[in-house]
């Protein structure tokens, strides 16, 4: 059983508690919270699986909301935290995911080409892990898409996450009225399976390259 340090106001020295006791006081207190509010869904951010599936067979036990809505970080550069149990989970129990960084910090709609592009940008430093061959590649295969269907790299990217199972929409930023006009687009875009497949293979997490391609 794992533990988890907790301190009070009367004792400063961390005393263990096990991690179930926490995660039903959790559950509870954010059940409590949210009926007053008229909160109409509860969701997580950043769980793991393990954590997911114990918050929900709490919730059950002990007859709370469960959680519905699950924000994870998953885009075409990043899939390896969220495709796998994590993901699996969410079909089996029916949680919607919305994924963030969805564009992977602006990288996939192709504005970034060098690091000097990254220079003195909001959210520059998070770009340079994806100036590689790696990520080059994988967005030579979001904008040979984007040409055939007549689309932006940034709907494209957006339309790969909205297919993927358990994905209810990916989450995007956007600082202008146009951005705003251009992500609605990508809702509309609908990617034929050969294009997916292409983005699936362009894109596949880096350790699992040497495995076989699923049937």
């Amino acid at each position: 059983m794992a533990l988890d340090p907790v301190s009070t106001s009367a004792s400063p020295v961390p005393i263990r508690v096990a991690s179930t006791v926490l995660l039903a006081v959790r559950t509870r207190t954010l059940w409590l919270r949210a009926r007053p509010t008229q909160v109409g869904a509860v969701g997580a951010s950043n769980y793991s699986a393990e954590r997911v599936r114990q918050t929900l067979d709490t919730s059950a036990a002990r007859a709370l909301t469960p959680f519905t809505v699950l924000q994870p970080e998953y885009n075409l550069l990043e899939r390896e935290k969220f495709e796998g149990p994590l993901q699996e989970l969410c079909v089996e129990r029916g949680l919607a995911a919305v994924p963030y960084y969805a564009l992977a910090s602006g990288f996939l709609s192709g504005k970034y080409r060098s690091s000097d592009d990254a220079t003195n940008r909001p959210r520059g430093a998070a770009v340079t892990r994806y100036l590689n061959e790696y990520g080059f590649g994988v967005l030579q295969a979001v904008e040979a898409v984007a040409f055939e269907a007549s689309a932006t790299p940034a709907q494209v990217a957006l339309a790969w996450l909205a297919a993927r199972p358990a994905v209810a929409a990916p989450i995007a930023s956007a600082t202008r009225v146009e951005q705003v006009e251009e992500l609605l687009g990508a809702m509309r875009l609908t990617l034929t399976a050969n294009q997916l497949a292409r983005l699936d293979a362009a894109s596949r997490p880096r350790s699992k390259r040497n495995e076989p391609e699923a049937e």
